[in-house]
């Protein structure tokens, strides 16, 4: 099935799949090109995170968040019922064991988990669904977009409202921060990418080529310069410095792009897309 959304992990000597429809994990030595593992889950996955060293978390359509260990396939924890429909975007604070989850209910909860338990700390109601989510952690923000098609910034300790920046028309169905956390890049269905200086809250830049919705952006860990992916199946590869398009990949991918990932040397991009394929590229 589609390929939903990719993790690097293991210093990128391992890829993790999932395909959402297949309700499955497939985790892939990348030496080797095979795969290692295949973890059956019991919805179809939307999207998920890397939890530890060999552990990911889940979010599902039924509104489950599911544990899984990635060297046994053995589910570790399971909240069924963690939101009313799809859970859309899911992340971490790793070294204070909480999850934020973002679904279709428009609710942003924050869990606290344990070995065997994962329970409920706040939530916060927003009435439009929840798309995607990022973890302003330096500055104690967690960052949203949703159906309005803002960019909401919310205190990461009591979800108090901090503010918003608008500059898109349609819904931004992706996100990255950059790696010094000024600059923020989103991909909309109003075919645009922005980056954001976060700073001065401003709108740097708008790149409107892909010609189709921005489903998946992310910034090169090295450089700083960003990838975008399109529901055309087209990958944008973009410089920090003045904007200028690098390089561009199409026709590799037949059909919308849903995940793009590097890996954390920065020298590899991951793509997911709804063609069923995951390929992996070398940034040179």
């Amino acid at each position: 099935s589609d390929v939903r959304e990719l993790i690097w992990f293991s210093n990128d000597f391992f890829i993790v799949s999932l395909y959402g429809l297949a309700k499955k994990i497939y985790v892939w030595f990348l030496n080797s090109q095979k795969c290692s593992q295949i973890i059956p889950i019991f919805s179809s996955g939307i999207c998920m995170n890397l939890s530890g060293k060999n552990q990911i978390i889940l979010g599902n359509k039924k509104g489950s968040i599911e544990l899984f260990n990635l060297e046994t396939g053995i589910l570790v924890l399971s909240k069924s019922k963690a939101h009313i429909g799809p859970i859309w975007a899911i992340d971490l604070l790793k070294n204070f064991f909480k999850v934020i989850s973002g679904g279709a209910d428009g609710m942003l909860k924050i869990w606290d988990y344990e070995l065997n338990e994962i329970k409920i700390s706040k939530y916060l109601y927003l009435r439009d669904q929840i798309l995607s989510l990022k973890i302003f952690f330096n500055k104690n923000l967690i960052i949203i977009s949703s159906l309005t098609s803002k960019i909401l910034f919310f205190l990461l300790d009591s979800l108090q409202f901090s503010f918003s920046l608008q500059g898109h028309s349609l819904p931004i169905m992706s996100m990255d921060l950059h790696c010094d956390l000024s600059l923020i890049a989103t991909g909309s269905a109003d075919n645009f990418l922005k980056i954001w200086d976060l700073k001065n809250k401003l709108i740097r830049k708008s790149l409107n080529y892909h010609g189709s919705a921005i489903t998946a952006v992310i910034f090169q860990k090295s450089t700083g310069n960003i990838f975008s992916a399109s529901r055309c199946g087209k990958i944008c590869f973009w410089s920090k410095n003045n904007y200028k398009l690098l390089s561009e990949l199409k026709n590799y991918h037949l059909g919308p792009i849903w995940t793009l990932k590097i890996s954390s040397n920065g020298n590899f991009l991951a793509s997911g897309s709804q063609d069923k394929k995951l390929i992996i590229w070398k940034i040179n």
